[in-house]
């Protein structure tokens, strides 16, 4: 188990790197997720811009567009803190 402490910002980033990234993969625009999880595209921005977190309706509306699970979108990869961070 790692001893790192983890802060909502942190949480966050690497909320909004797996989203974005996955849109990317499946090439799903801000405009259609938006569209599927019934939220204005500023919205979308906001959560992929790690200027808001995501209700739990609108996380499950995500993980069915993305076709993933919760746990994919808030997995940590090796690189997503450089990624974010850049």
């Amino acid at each position: 188990m790692s001893n790192r402490q983890y802060d909502r910002t942190y949480v966050q980033s690497i909320l909004a790197f797996n989203i974005l990234r996955q849109m990317e993969e499946k090439k799903i625009t801000v405009y259609a997720l938006a569209d599927a999880c019934e939220v204005t595209p500023t919205s979308i921005k906001q959560l992929i811009a790690s200027e808001q977190f995501v209700s739990s309706r609108v996380l499950a509306a995500i993980c069915n567009c993305l076709e993933t699970t919760p746990a994919e979108l808030f997995k940590e990869k090796k690189n997503a803190e450089t990624e974010t961070t850049a």
